[in-house]
């Protein structure tokens, strides 16, 4: 069988940081899915996330990815913690020198609590 895209037609890679960094302080931590398991334990890509580049670029020049709010801006109204907004500016500063195109999605289901 064979597909032909469009030129303009992305074929690309994607996480969510909910499903990948370790839960931060938002809704879905600790709910329990229906398999029984308990959403505490991720790979921890904010930790590995230089190792993660080696397993993204591979797969295409497009990686879909979000970012987990609830990380990134720890109380209403308050400002970026910089930490994480530097780790997330230097994640993609690293895929941008790969030359990986980045959908950012800036609301994937890690609402702060």
């Amino acid at each position: 069988m064979k597909f032909d895209f469009p030129k303009e037609f992305f074929l690309g890679t994607s996480t969510a940081a909910a499903q990948i960094e370790t839960p931060f302080q938002h809704q879905g931590k600790g709910l329990p899915a229906k398999d029984a398991s308990i959403f505490n334990n991720t790979i921890k890509h904010e930790v590995h996330s230089d190792k993660d580049i080696e397993f993204i670029t591979p797969f295409s020049e497009v990686y879909r990815m979000s970012m987990d709010w609830s990380r990134l801006q720890q109380a209403p109204m308050a400002e970026f913690d910089k930490d994480t907004l530097a780790h997330y500016i230097e994640f993609l500063r690293k895929l941008n020198h790969r030359e990986v195109k980045v959908m950012l999605v800036l609301h994937h289901f890690s609402d702060p609590l």
